[in-house]
């Protein structure tokens, strides 16, 4: 089983020092392993408007591809002049697996009965506004818990580099300073999920909902016939019968 965003394009690094002005942007993400599960306890009532789920997986494998791009400093104070040179690019992928993982969260979800009462019908039948309408009724939706626990990590590799050299090194570098941390890592994560995952994807709940939670009145024609093969075919379809 596989998941993918390859939509992302997001900047989550930019320096500039002396010697060099880095980019690191997240070009996509990819998930295998989606069809490992092993348990799932959905939908545990826990207490006003929230529930409790648990999922346990044998394995999931993340392919992370990144693009880092590097120029000469353009600093008054830089070490060295080469304002001219092109900057160089670089796609890479890292890519590291989880086994035996555990993940326990918690979602409350709030809907004001009054809003969902007064959606109207015309509104729901066009395709496009039936997120934005059932979202209109959203008063709160958010992870109030999230934890992740694995049981071991398999050491990260680094393909993608224009030098096989170079794929060589960063590997040989990222599973060294893998070993020396993997225990930490595991121990750390956790809270790492509960502090700051649950947080970054609550505030990516509330944009999405603060966007889309609006939903379009839909007036129809006073005049004229409903003919409702529209609403059931394709428009050609729809004509020839």
């Amino acid at each position: 089983g596989f998941f993918s965003d390859e939509n992302s394009n997001n900047i989550i690094f930019e320096g500039h020092d002396k010697l060099t002005e880095t980019t690191m942007s997240l070009v996509s993400i990819r998930v295998q392993g989606l069809d490992t599960f092993k348990e799932l306890d959905l939908l545990n009532v826990v207490g006003n408007y929230t529930v409790r789920n648990l999922l346990k997986m044998e394995r999931l494998t993340f392919f992370i591809e990144l693009e880092a791009t590097m120029m000469a400093s353009s600093l008054s104070s830089s070490f060295i002049d080469a304002s001219n040179a092109k900057p160089i690019t670089e796609v890479f992928t890292i890519a590291f697996t989880a086994n035996d993982i555990e993940i326990d969260f918690t979602i409350l979800l709030a809907l004001n009965e009054m809003t969902l009462g007064t959606i109207q019908l015309g509104s729901m039948l066009h395709t496009t506004n039936i997120l934005p309408c059932l979202f209109s009724a959203i008063d709160k939706a958010s992870f109030t818990g999230l934890a992740l626990t694995v049981t071991d990590l398999v050491p990260p590799t680094m393909t993608g580099f224009l030098d096989r050299g170079i794929d060589q090194i960063m590997s040989s570098g990222a599973t060294a300073l893998f070993n020396m941390y993997e225990k930490a890592m595991i121990r750390a994560m956790p809270n790492f999920f509960q502090l700051f995952v649950r947080d970054v994807i609550n505030d990516y709940i509330d944009g999405v909902v603060s966007l889309l939670g609006k939903c379009p009145d839909t007036k129809p024609p006073m005049s004229g016939f409903v003919d409702f093969r529209d609403l059931f075919l394709d428009p050609d379809d729809a004509l020839a019968s």
